[in-house]
């Protein structure tokens, strides 16, 4: 209530529904987030338990948590159930290229379906953009850049949009001044 006090009471309305859809936008990424994680928990636990890996339901519980983390994740927990799939399987080697090949399904599916269509549908920015906005981030600010890319490019285009509408709206584009 306190900063509703230094907004401009011509411009309140604007702001606040500038406001509602940044809220909205981080809400839908979260949820989006999240949804993302718990399939990729289910389809990492239920396919590592399937193949007979110990503590797979575990390591794949893990792995789809941490999955949040771009890249890093992914990467995190296949070595993780990689390192116990070399110790279980030691004279079979080929089952341990079949739980690589569990996490590289499971990118695919991440990368192709379910960050698309959960995570770009809720900040509704194109594929390429998401994939930018996270080299971008990761390379200004390491880890948290990774984490906050999406976020943060998602918020640019909500004012983006919102200038856009501005703009189209004014009478220096419709020609009156």
């Amino acid at each position: 209530k306190k900063c509703l006090g230094f907004l401009p009471r011509d411009y309140l309305k604007e702001i606040l529904n500038i406001i509602f859809e940044i809220d909205n936008l981080l809400a839908g990424f979260v949820r989006g987030q999240l949804l993302t994680c718990a399939a990729l928990s289910f389809f990492y636990s239920v396919s590592l338990s399937l193949f007979g890996l110990t503590y797979g339901l575990l390591i794949g519980f893990f792995s789809g948590l941490i999955s949040f983390i771009p890249f890093l994740g992914a990467v995190l927990g296949a070595s993780v159930a990689i390192l116990v799939a070399t110790y279980q399987f030691w004279v079979v080697p080929s089952f341990i290229a079949y739980v690589g090949l569990i996490f590289l399904i499971g990118q695919f599916l991440e990368s192709n379906f379910l960050t698309p269509k959960l995570i770009g549908s809720a900040v509704r920015l194109h594929p390429i953009i998401i994939m930018l906005s996270i080299s971008v981030g990761g390379s200004i600010g390491g880890l948290s850049g990774v984490l906050l890319g999406v976020p943060i490019a998602g918020v640019f285009a909500v004012l983006l949009r919102r200038l856009g509408k501005q703009y189209h709206t004014s009478g220096f584009f419709m020609g009156k001044e």
